[in-house]
């Protein structure tokens, strides 16, 4: 997913706004019955979810929900039946993210036995790959493969030509200038093209196919996303950040869809340049690995750098 240039370069007033509204109105409607329980995932200790989808707030709604907080409304909202051009813009915000989080989001995010899938699907494709294809070591998940982190390390290693990538960062990202250390990240990050010192292109991966419930480790990765992009502002020349995210019952069906909102958020603030939703990777990762390519022999990098060596999966 990529931001819709109407939302782009907006002050941070636009985005108080955006997040009052979400606190007072809420961000979902319930409807009738109950999320499917995957069987994997079945359990005595698993909570029922109702069905519920992303809102869209009115003029109305918005307008008493800054009256409940005890906000001015007449920069957006003179008059019960008027707007300015910053509360049309609001509105028109707020719906199409609802609409982009109903509709795009949810038909492509996977659970754990279509990732599975997708993954023995690109595995039987070589008999070897020349990067890490890690396992899980927590509750249900020990033992089997990070079936999203594997794809996307296969995708990148696949399209990834003559140039090596780090994709597992055992030091944190460096931007240098002339020899000297311009900023360094505060958090190791998941991958690194070509190399976590001087990158052309950072991710992390939130894959959460065995989690139940929204809870704080899960909310934190937002908040971390965040961190990353405020950190990597106005850095010359540019980094491209990415967020790769998975797990349809976590994010979408078991608390998640305030979460996915503040995702949305966050790649029209400029502080995520694009956002990849499960089997998004398939089509779109490619594309992107082919412009991380093309910018690195622009620049002349070498391609055996130490730092970008992966150690040959077993």
């Amino acid at each position: 997913m990529k931001p819709d240039p109407r939302f782009l370069n907006q002050p941070s007033k636009f985005w108080a706004g955006v997040r009052a509204v979400g606190e007072a109105v809420g961000y979902t409607r319930t409807l009738e019955g109950y999320v499917s329980i995957p069987k994997y995932l079945q359990g005595p200790k698993v909570q029922r979810h109702r069905n519920n989808e992303l809102k869209v707030p009115t003029q109305k709604d918005v307008r008493d929900a800054l009256v409940k907080l005890g906000l001015q409304t007449a920069y957006l909202f003179p008059t019960s039946d008027s707007a300015t051009a910053d509360g049309l813009l609001v509105l028109e915000y707020l719906a199409f993210r609802a609409k982009v989080l109903n509709g795009f989001v949810p038909g492509h995010l996977m659970d754990a036995p279509e990732a599975r899938r997708l993954f023995r699907s690109k595995l039987s494709r070589r008999k070897s790959w020349k990067c890490p294809l890690p396992h899980n070591n927590q509750g249900k998940a020990a033992g089997s493969k990070k079936f999203l982190t594997c794809l996307v390390n296969m995708i990148i290693c696949e399209h990834a030509a003559e140039f090596c990538c780090n994709f597992d960062p055992q030091s944190l990202v460096r931007i240098t200038k002339d020899g000297h250390p311009e900023r360094t990240l505060a958090r190791r990050l998941d991958g690194a093209f070509p190399s976590p010192i001087d990158p052309i292109a950072i991710w992390e991966i939130k894959e959460y196919y065995y989690t139940t419930t929204f809870g704080s480790a899960v909310s934190r990765g937002v908040f971390e996303t965040q961190l990353d992009g405020m950190e990597l502002r106005d850095v010359d020349p540019k980094v491209w950040h990415y967020l790769f995210v998975d797990s349809h019952y976590c994010w979408w069906a078991a608390g998640g869809k305030p979460y996915l909102c503040r995702l949305v958020d966050l790649l029209h603030q400029g502080y995520v340049d694009e956002i990849l939703f499960g089997h998004e990777i398939v089509e779109r990762l490619p594309e992107l690995v082919a412009e991380w390519v093309s910018v690195a022999r622009s620049r002349n990098l070498p391609t055996d750098r130490p730092a970008a060596n992966p150690k040959p999966s077993a």
